[in-house]
């Protein structure tokens, strides 16, 4: 009697897992199964049971339907590719001026900063199919505006204790701060990048 073959349907969930960038016997120790069953869950060979699927839900944010949602591969790297490229948007330049309206141009800079800043969240908070990774990729390019924001001290007459005392920089650094809180590697950077400005 031929052997049965299994045809593999991918889904989401599967999709998300091999985009993590895990090694597979990394995933299979962090589920307690096989190597063969993690490759089976990511080609959708097979799906994992309702306790993995909020295991992988716990450990790398993949949603539990997503596993029961088919996709097409090739589209779906197609739209990853094109929202990480445009994750590299040059944020606002900050303005040289250095005349009588310095603090305005300031309050317009970091006004402008703080709309792009929401909007990049924005748009991959909107992003399903965005890995942890990808976020990543984001948040690295939010903390270099952040600390773009603190390198403005060059180009005005301030004071960087000014600059950080602002409400302005304050309200950028909230917004990020906020998003990136379940990502404490993101996090730390930001921590790390304050730190810096303050000179500690």
């Amino acid at each position: 009697m031929p052997k049965r073959v299994r045809r593999s349907t991918p889904n989401r969930g599967g999709w998300l897992l091999r985009r993590t960038g895990v090694d597979g016997s990394e995933l299979a120790r962090d589920f307690g199964v096989s190597g063969k069953n993690i490759s089976f869950w990511q080609k959708g060979t097979t799906k994992p049971s309702p306790e993995k699927r909020q295991l992988a839900l716990r450990l790398y944010k993949i949603p539990i339907a997503a596993w029961d949602e088919p996709i097409d591969e090739e589209a779906t790297e197609a739209s990853v590719a094109s929202s990480t490229a445009a994750a590299s948007v040059v944020p606002p330049t900050v303005s040289e001026h250095s005349d009588a309206g310095e603090e305005a141009s300031f309050e317009a800079t970091a006004g402008a900063l703080t709309s792009y800043i929401q909007a990049e969240l924005g748009r991959i908070q909107r992003d399903s199919n965005a890995t942890p990774k990808e976020r990543e990729i984001v948040i690295r390019g939010l903390t270099t505006t952040l600390e773009k924001v603190g390198r403005i001290t060059g180009a005005h007459a301030f004071d960087k204790a000014k600059i950080i005392a602002s409400r302005e920089f304050r309200q950028i650094v909230s917004t990020i701060s906020e998003a990136v809180r379940p990502w404490p590697d993101a996090a730390g950077a930001i921590e790390r990048a304050l730190l810096r400005l303050e000179g500690r």
